[in-house]
């Protein structure tokens, strides 16, 4: 199969957003469904455990020799429009989506712009900001949960930060917003930019990360109410801003955010998360749990 790659490939530190990735035995990139079916039957007959990558901007990476890393980088891409519905690969590029749908008068999802990530990855973790869910568009996703090609309906329950969804995501519909006008049309393509240019400011993307790493913890208040609470405060009232180890380091601009300035090591952001989330416990008798995927061994 010449989409499985076993043994040492610098495909996937290519693909890296952290630039930090260990040694991985075995890596495949499969084109169509009927690979990635062949992808989860190679990983049951070498005893491997299917790993899901996605475009690989939401985990970190060591040394991996028990896993098939699966990633959607070269699906055959595909874009299927019927009215305010589009039916999408996983392999999307969010910001090269939002521009696509711009021009042709969809919108909706803009508050996702100038996060580096692919469509499946977002939709797995339900990825949202500025109050908004992925998963408020979705019609429908289809994924492969290593037996059948299924589909799933019903995203009322989804939780904050995680889908239900088990296996490899083929296939999404979502259900944009449509205008006709083209003066609304240049008005959509400014919010993408403006969206852009609001997180380079508030965010250190010049740097290799991951995004946020920590989930922002609820918690309970004395009246009974939940409250989210902003990580990345937290972290800049731990005094936290800037803690480095090795090359990883708690971003200046954005305490939510682990960067790598240049050398760091897949060791140096384990101990990193680590410090972080033992400060914040002693400090506000807080559990963060991450957002980022680790995987090891």
């Amino acid at each position: 199969m010449d989409f499985i790659y076993s043994g040492k490939t610098d495909k996937l530190k290519k693909m890296s957003h952290l630039n930090v990735v260990g040694e991985v035995k075995y890596l495949c990139f499969p084109r169509d469904k009927s690979e990635i079916s062949e992808a989860y039957n190679y990983a049951i007959q070498k005893g491997l455990k299917p790993f899901p990558l996605g475009g690989g901007s939401n985990t970190l990476i060591g040394d991996v020799e028990t896993y098939l890393i699966i990633s959607d980088l070269f699906l055959n891409k595909k874009w299927d429009e019927k009215n305010n519905y589009v039916t999408v690969t996983p392999n999307w590029n969010i910001n090269s989506l939002l521009i696509t749908a711009a021009k042709k008068g969809l919108y909706g999802l803009e508050f996702l712009a100038g996060i580096p990530a692919h469509l499946g990855g977002l939709a797995f973790m339900n990825a949202g900001a500025y109050g908004q869910e992925i998963s408020d568009y979705f019609e429908y996703i289809e994924f492969f949960n290593g037996k059948d090609f299924l589909i799933m309906k019903d995203f009322n329950e989804l939780e904050y930060r995680k889908s239900n969804i088990i296996g490899f995501i083929t296939e999404l519909c979502l259900r944009f917003n449509q205008i006709n006008k083209d003066q609304i049309k240049n008005q959509i393509l400014n919010n993408i930019q403006n969206f852009i240019v609001k997180r380079k400011q508030t965010q250190p993307l010049e740097y290799p990360n991951l995004g946020c790493f920590f989930k922002n913890p609820q918690v309970i208040q004395p009246n009974g109410e939940i409250k989210t609470i902003s990580t990345g405060m937290l972290i800049e009232q731990a005094n936290l801003k800037g803690y480095t180890i090795g090359g990883a380091m708690v971003s200046h601009k954005h305490g939510n955010f682990l960067i790598n300035r240049g050398d760091a090591k897949f060791g140096d952001f384990v101990e990193l998360i680590k410090i972080v989330q033992d400060t914040i416990q002693e400090k506000f008798n807080i559990d963060l749990e991450l957002e980022v995927k680790i995987l090891n061994g």
